[in-house]
């Protein structure tokens, strides 16, 4: 099975295969890891991406909170256009976004030292949820909440990511899956 993901054969065009082509931005500079890592850890870690860009530097354990939204996706063109509604109503809020996966995008607020600092932000964020129901009424459903978490650097090299570990996500994405859209609740170690 492997085989199939193998480079193309000399001779055959490469124009298909995605890991030839070169990047085009380095993601190793210090200039993008200041960028996009800079104020969300911690500057001995950042350090140490500079100084070993294809190491994986280790996670630090932090409070975060986090808000996780399922827009309707009966067709991908219906999912984008709600995707991008949340997303531009969510671009003036201190979180940062996680990922989007499809129909589901994950915000992450914080990296906060202490359980009584990542709950001053939940109404806050609580507001940030209801703001989007009102918005998008029955197009969107959301869960949010605050956790401990590992936050830090994931992959290397090229795929190096900074990223937020979830506890129970798996549970958290159920249970958003079976609100009704139009509603949201508060989920994690609340």
């Amino acid at each position: 099975m492997l085989d199939r993901l193998a480079a193309p054969a000399a001779g055959k065009s490469e124009s298909m295969w995605p890991f030839s082509r070169p990047r085009k931005h380095s993601h190793t500079s210090a200039a993008f890891v200041k960028a996009a890592f800079g104020t969300h850890v911690s500057d001995a870690v950042l350090n140490q991406i500079m100084r070993e860009p294809s190491e994986q530097p280790a996670s630090e354990r932090r409070r975060v909170a986090f808000l996780i939204i399922h827009v309707r996706d009966e067709t991908p063109e219906e999912a984008r256009s709600h995707l991008l509604s949340a997303l531009k109503f969510l671009e003036g809020t201190t979180g940062r976004l996680e990922c989007i996966a499809s129909s589901i995008m994950i915000l992450i607020f914080g990296g906060f030292p202490s359980k009584q600092e990542d709950y001053l932000h939940l109404p806050a964020i609580e507001a940030y949820a209801q703001a989007l129901i009102d918005k998008l009424g029955t197009n969107v459903r959301v869960v949010y909440g605050c956790t401990s978490s590992l936050e830090g650097s994931f992959g290397s090299g090229a795929n190096l990511a900074f990223c937020a570990t979830i506890p129970a996500f798996g549970n958290i994405v159920s249970t958003l899956l079976q609100l009704n859209y139009g509603s949201f609740r508060r989920v994690g170690d609340v």
